[in-house]
């Protein structure tokens, strides 16, 4: 995206580039801008309403990684896709995406967040296209059942995570994870045991909010969970 200059028309790009500011909270502001039933930019108000990971396909497309959304109230229709979306410090948070109009809901819109846009801009530079987000190769289940965590021997420990339910044969970690082992963490981002991770510390983005490839550490749900994780 682009804001427009004055006078002979320059086009000033905008900046995605700073890895280290962390993402805008959830309730803070934000501005969609755009040419939605127009041809004069549009600007629209609202907050981030949550953070979310959905499919970025279209219907009957072949993607099928989840990524991460923000799910936003401002206002964002047909001619908003692609424009920038600014957080309440006017640094660009995302572009605009879509929105929820199948459901019957109200002001429910997604912006891709920059975290995604520069693992994009990456894999083109470094590639000449974007060759697509990696699957991990596994299916997990959530732990938020008490007495699972204490037949996991993850209560007394501490622990939190994912229950590893199957692991597909030619998947990259076919030889290090196996079913019934615990996800603990990711590029040592602590898993909670509905699935959920950080999204940012004090010092900027959790790598695994931006990083597709991470490697989970797995601690084997057969023996004690001891706190150290394996890879």
């Amino acid at each position: 995206g682009g804001a427009g200059g004055g006078g002979g028309g320059a086009v000033t790009p905008l900046s995605i580039d700073d890895a280290s500011v962390p993402p805008p909270p959830a309730g803070g502001q934000v501005l969609c801008c755009g040419y939605p039933g127009g041809d004069n930019i549009s600007v629209t108000k609202g907050i981030i309403s949550r953070y979310d990971m959905m499919r970025f396909g279209h219907e009957g497309g072949d993607s099928t990684a989840k990524l991460l959304v923000i799910q936003i109230d401002a206002a964002i229709n047909s001619g908003n896709s692609g424009g920038p979306v600014f957080d309440g410090m006017g640094r660009v948070c995302g572009v605009a995406f879509c929105k929820d109009a199948d459901n019957g809901t109200d002001n429910v819109g997604y912006i891709i967040p920059t975290s995604v846009l520069r693992t994009f801009v990456a894999e083109v530079q470094t590639h000449g296209k974007w060759p697509g987000i990696p699957g991990l190769g596994f299916d997990f289940q959530t732990i938020e059942n008490e007495c699972q965590r204490r037949a996991l021997k993850m209560e007394e420990a501490g622990l939190s995570g994912v229950l590893v339910t199957s692991v597909a044969p030619l998947a990259p970690l076919s030889s290090v994870l196996k079913p019934l082992d615990v996800i603990l963490s990711i590029d040592g981002v602590e898993v909670a045991n509905d699935g959920t991770v950080r999204l940012w510390t004090n010092a900027g983005e959790a790598a695994a909010a931006a990083t597709p490839a991470a490697t989970p550490e797995a601690a084997p749900a057969d023996t004690p969970a001891d706190g150290e994780a394996k890879a």
